[in-house]
């Protein structure tokens, strides 16, 4: 097993899982909940958006931020075997977890 996680990768190499992107622009949800009256449901939920810069790791084969990355054209880092695999792993273990408030009622 190698000693290290990850080597830098040239920036026209395509992205994939595994590979670390430092400020990635991300949009998530306010912490306070939205409020339902006067204005549009669209503009009520847009408002209730935030916009924020996050170091992130590619969790799935391929991805819509190549246009991002190949617009920067900067080196990045790829998580190596077996690293990338374990954290693939972990993450679909940590996502599994969800539970059901009910059976789910099958035909056969």
């Amino acid at each position: 097993m190698p000693e290290d996680w990850y080597p830098t990768i040239a920036a026209g190499t395509r992205i994939t899982q595994g590979d670390l992107i430092f400020g990635c622009p991300l949009i998530g949800w306010k912490d306070e909940p939205p409020q339902f009256s006067g204005g549009s449901e669209t503009e009520i939920l847009r408002q209730s958006m935030d916009a924020f810069l996050m170091d992130a790791v590619v969790m799935t084969q391929a991805c819509d931020l190549e246009t991002l990355l190949l617009n920067r054209n900067q080196p990045r880092l790829r998580l190596l075997p077996p690293y990338r695999e374990h954290l693939s792993q972990a993450f679909a273990r940590f996502f599994m977890r969800v539970g059901l408030p009910v059976a789910v009622a099958t035909a056969w």
